[in-house]
C-alpha cells in the first residue's frame, strides 16, 4: 500500500503532530508512507516532512482566500465562532500526488489547503481522520449544541443567520455533493455518534481510532524535584490546567474551573500551574495562588509542568479528543473532566481520574479534591500512565489504520451524487457576487486608504508611485520580511529597511541595512506591520502623504 497524508498548517500543530506520528508508525510498519503539511518550519525533532506550500505565488492565492473568507464571513454578526468555507489553494497538486498513492489520508484540512469540490476530483479512497465537528457541519468546527448540522444547516444560529441558504448551507451542500468516496475516522465516540447524526454521512460507516502520543516524550518525573526545580509550592496540593487559547476560547472552559476553584474547601491548600496564554488578568479572579507558565511548546517542558500537579483539570465544554488528558495521564498525573464528549473515552473513573457530572462545577470541586487527597494516589498515578502506555501508543492506531486501510481497498469507488437539490441550493447562495463585492473592496482600501493587499498584483501602480525613488520597507518582523519576498517576486526593488528602534540602526537583516526613518525622508515607504496606524501617523508627521507610502495587507 502508498499511502500519501496531507495535513494543513505546519508540523507544530495538533494534529498535524498527530498524523506525523502516525506516518512514522506505518514506515516502521513497511507501508509506504508520505506526509505533507502546508507550511515549512525548521525542526531538528522532525524528519521526513514534504511541504505543499513551496512558491511565493501560492502564499499570495492563500492570503486573497482567506481574506475573502473573511469578506463573506463579515457580513454575518457572528460572535466568537470559528468558521471556516472550505475553499484551498493546492488542489491541482494534491490531484496530482493522488496519482501515486493507493489511498488519500486527509487530516485538518482548513486554512484554505484543500476545497471541497476537489474531493470528487481524487480519483482514490480518501481516508479522512476528523479531527472537530466541521467535516459534518455548514462550516463551523464546534456547533456549539447546535443540531442543525443533522438535516442542512442554513438559518444558522452562531451566525445570528435568519436565511435558509445563507453560507452555512452553501457549505453543507457542496460537502453533500463531494463526500461519495471519503471513509469517514472519528478520534472518539462522542464525535463518531454526532458524525453519523449527520445527513452528510449517514450512509456511511464512521469509524473510530483515537489520537496516539508517544509516551517516551511524555514521561513522569519526580514531583518534588519538579516543584523545586519550578520553584512552586511543597507544602500545597498543586492543580494543573492548559490548553491552548486556555483562557480566550470559552469551548476550554476557563470560566467553569474558576467556579470549580471557588468551591473548594481549604482553598489555602492548594496552587493552580496555568499554560497557554496570558492568563495575567483572567488569573486574578481564581482566588486562590498560582503561577502561569504562558505559552509552552517544548514537551520536555510541558512533561515537567504535568508531572509536578497532583490533577490535572479539564474542563472543557466540547471536545473531540482531549489531548492534554493523555499527555497529563502520561505524566503520571490524573485528570478530572466533565462525563461527556471525548474526555468520556479516556479516563476510567476512579481510576485514572474523575468524570464530573456534565458541565457542575460543584461536582468538579468534588473530583480535584478526591484526586488531590487520594489515600492510593500512587496508585492512580500508576494506572494513568499505564492506561496510556497500553492504549494510546502509536504502534497501536497504526496497526488499526493499516486493517482500515485494507478494508477501504475491498470498496468500490462510487460515483458522484446526482445534480439536484445541491445545485438548486448552490445557486441561490452567490458566490460571485461576493467575490466582486470582495475586489471592490480591495480597489476602494487601495484608492482611499493607500492599503495595498499584497495579493492583488499592483505592479505597475506601486512603480509608478515609487516614481524612481529609493524603497524602504518600515518593519524587520516578520512579515517586513515576507513583504521583501513578495517584493522581489513582483521585481520592486529595496533598498533598506526602517524600524523605530534605535538600537537596530545600522544592523542587517535580511541582507540589507536597517536605518531610522530620517535618512529615509526622500524614499517611498511600505508599511510592513500590525502596528501601520501609528507607523502612518508617525509618516505623516514627518511630512510623507499617500504618494509617499502604501500599507502592506494580507
Amino acid at each position: 500500500m502508498k499511502i500519501i497524508h496531507f495535513t494543513s498548517g505546519n508540523i507544530t500543530g495538533g494534529a498535524a503532530r498527530g498524523a506525523y506520528f502516525l506516518h512514522k508508525s506505518l514506515k516502521e510498519q513497511r507501508i509506504d508512507s508520505r506526509f505533507f503539511v502546508v507550511d515549512s518550519l525548521f525542526d531538528d525533532e522532525f524528519e521526513d516532512i514534504e511541504y505543499l506550500l513551496t512558491s511565493v505565488e501560492g502564499k499570495l492565492e492563500r492570503y486573497r482566500n482567506r481574506k475573502l473568507e473573511q469578506f463573506i464571513l463579515s457580513e454575518y454578526p457572528q460572535k466568537n465562532v470559528f468558521f471556516s468555507l472550505g475553499k484551498g489553494v493546492f488542489d491541482e497538486k494534491i490531484i496530482e500526488l493522488s496519482q501515486e498513492a493507493d489511498i488519500i489520508h486527509l487530516h485538518w484540512i482548513n486554512d484554505q489547503m484543500l476545497s471541497l469540490e476537489t474531493l470528487s476530483k481524487i480519483n482514490k479512497p480518501i481516508v479522512w481522520t476528523f479531527r472537530d465537528m466541521w467535516p459534518f457541519t455548514g462550516g463551523c468546527h464546534y456547533s456549539n449544541g447546535c443540531e442543525r448540522y443533522k438535516v442542512n444547516c442554513g438559518s444558522c444560529k452562531l451566525l445570528n443567520s435568519y436565511v435558509k441558504h445563507d453560507v452555512t448551507n452553501w457549505t453543507y451542500l457542496r460537502k453533500l455533493e463531494n463526500y461519495h468516496n471519503v471513509h469517514p475516522v472519528a478520534i472518539s465516540r462522542w464525535l463518531a455518534e454526532c458524525a453519523n447524526s449527520s445527513s452528510l454521512l449517514n450512509d456511511k460507516k464512521v469509524h473510530v481510532i483515537p489520537n496516539s502520543i508517544d509516551s517516551n516524550v511524555f514521561t513522569a518525573f519526580n514531583k518534588v524535584s519538579i516543584r523545586q526545580k519550578k520553584g512552586l509550592p511543597l507544602d500545597k496540593k498543586i492543580i494543573a490546567f492548559g490548553a491552548i487559547n486556555a483562557y480566550g476560547d470559552e469551548r476550554k472552559g476557563f470560566k467553569l474551573l474558576i467556579d470549580a476553584l471557588q468551591l473548594l474547601k481549604n482553598k489555602k491548600d492548594y496552587h493552580l500551574i496555568t499554560f497557554g496564554g496570558d492568563g495575567s488578568e483572567a488569573l486574578k479572579e481564581v482566588g486562590i495562588s498560582y503561577t502561569d507558565f504562558g505559552i509552552v511548546n517544548d514537551n520536555y517542558i510541558l512533561s515537567q509542568i504535568y508531572s509536578a500537579a497532583h490533577v490535572f483539570v479539564a474542563p472543557s465544554i466540547e471536545e473531540a479528543f482531549g489531548k492534554t488528558i493523555v499527555e497529563s495521564m502520561s505524566c503520571g498525573t490524573p485528570v478530572v473532566a466533565f462525563n461527556a464528549t471525548g474526555p468520556a473515552d479516556i479516563i476510567k473513573h476512579g481510576e485514572t481520574g474523575y468524570l464530573s457530572h456534565v458541565y457542575k462545577a460543584d461536582d468538579m470541586a468534588k473530583g480535584i479534591d478526591f484526586i488531590a487527597h487520594h489515600p492510593d494516589y500512587e496508585l492512580l498515578s500508576e494506572k494513568s500512565r499505564q492506561e496510556v502506555v497500553l492504549n494510546y501508543r502509536p504502534k497501536k492506531m497504526a496497526y488499526l489504520y493499516k486493517q482500515l486501510y485494507q478494508e477501504v481497498l475491498q470498496i468500490p469507488l462510487s460515483k458522484k451524487k446526482e445534480k439536484s437539490i445541491v445545485d438548486e441550493g448552490k445557486k441561490i447562495f452567490d458566490i460571485k457576487m461576493y467575490t466582486r463585492g470582495f475586489q471592490k473592496s480591495v480597489e476602494a482600501q487601495w484608492n482611499e486608504q493607500g492599503k495595498w493587499y499584497v495579493f492583488d498584483n499592483k505592479r505597475n501602480q506601486v512603480l509608478s508611485k515609487i516614481d524612481g525613488r529609493k524603497v524602504a520597507i518600515y518593519g524587520t518582523g516578520e512579515f517586513g520580511k515576507e513583504v521583501l519576498t513578495i517584493l522581489i517576486f513582483y521585481n520592486i526593488p529595496v533598498d533598506v529597511f526602517i524600524d523605530s528602534n534605535k538600537a537596530l540602526h545600522g544592523k542587517i537583516v535580511e541582507s540589507y541595512r536597517i536605518n531610522s526613518l530620517e535618512e529615509c525622508k526622500d524614499y517611498f515607504v511600505f508599511i510592513a506591520s500590525t502596528w501601520y496606524t501609528e507607523i502612518e501617523q508617525v509618516l505623516c508627521e514627518n511630512g510623507f502623504t499617500l504618494k509617499d507610502y502604501v500599507i502592506c495587507m494580507k
